[in-house]
């Protein structure tokens, strides 16, 4: 079975609190290529308890930001705000490959 959905998770590991989600969406679905203003699947909660992209903005010092997508055999289903544990939990056992970012 091929690509189903992709997830995407944004998070800074540098954060004083420990690890911050800017963002985490799933069930995108799989194109060969991404429009300007092109919108898909559906937005997890993020760390500022909200959900879509929410952007840096570090108090102190460096920060590191990953950008952290997964394929997936399957469209996860979960409801739009779902929490980081959830959407990991749901792809446990459902990753084809992924792909890490860091800037």
């Amino acid at each position: 079975m091929g690509t189903v959905s992709l997830v995407l998770i944004v998070d800074d590991i540098d954060a004083p609190g420990g690890v911050f989600d800017h963002w985490i969406v799933f069930d995108l679905p799989v194109v060969s290529e991404i429009k300007s203003g092109q919108e898909g699947g559906v937005s997890g909660r993020n760390s500022f308890g909200k959900t879509g992209y929410g952007g840096p903005c570090p108090h102190q010092g460096e920060h590191r930001y990953y950008f952290r997508i997964f394929a997936l055999d399957m469209k996860l289903g979960l409801p739009a705000g779902s929490a980081r544990d959830a959407v990991e939990k749901a792809m446990r056992d459902h990753v084809l490959e992924r792909a890490d970012l860091a800037v």
